[in-house]
C-alpha cells in the first residue's frame, strides 16, 4: 500500500500500488480540476491537460512521457512554464508514498509565446499568398476554356 498526501486538502489516502492518481483523487472527493475544467475535461485520456498537479515527493512515479510534456508546455499559441514536479494526474501511477498539491499555479512563458505568435503570423501570411496564387491560377485556367 502507498500513502498519498494531498497538501492543499489536508488528506492522506492509502491506495494500492499501481493505482491511477486521478481516479484515486476523484473517488476520494478531491478535485484535480479548477473552474470550468470540472465539467470540460477529457475524463483522463490525456487530451486536455486540465488535471495538472504537482507531485512534490514522489520519486517512485513513472517519468513524464514526451506527449505529457508537450501537453503540459501548451499545445497552441500560449506556452506555459513547466516545473519538474508538474504532472498530469491521469498519467501518474502511484508506486509509493507521495505528496501532491492540486491546482498548481500556471505561468505563461512570454518568450516562447511571442515566438509562437511570430511563427503563426509567418505561416498565415504564406498560406494566404499560396491560396491567392491558386485562386489566380484557377481563374486563369477557367478563362482559357
Amino acid at each position: 500500500m502507498a500513502v498519498i498526501t494531498f497538501l492543499r486538502e489536508g488528506k492522506k489516502l492509502d491506495v494500492p500500488a499501481g493505482a491511477n492518481l486521478r481516479k484515486v483523487a476523484l473517488k476520494a472527493g478531491i478535485s484535480v480540476y479548477r473552474g470550468k475544467d470540472v465539467v470540460l475535461n477529457c475524463r483522463g485520456n490525456m487530451l486536455c491537460g486540465t488535471c495538472r498537479v504537482e507531485v512534490l515527493d514522489g520519486k517512485s512515479t513513472t517519468p513524464r512521457s514526451a506527449l505529457e510534456e508537450f501537453i503540459l508546455r501548451g499545445r497552441f499559441l500560449i506556452a506555459r512554464k513547466m516545473s519538474e514536479t508538474l504532472r498530469l494526474s491521469c498519467q501518474v501511477a502511484v508506486n509509493g508514498d507521495m505528496s501532491v498539491r492540486t491546482a498548481p499555479a500556471i505561468e505563461i512563458d512570454k518568450e516562447e509565446t511571442k515566438t509562437r505568435f511570430i511563427l503563426a503570423g509567418i505561416f498565415g501570411f504564406f498560406g494566404l499568398v499560396t491560396a491567392a496564387i491558386l485562386v489566380i491560377l484557377a481563374l486563369d485556367l477557367v478563362k482559357a476554356f
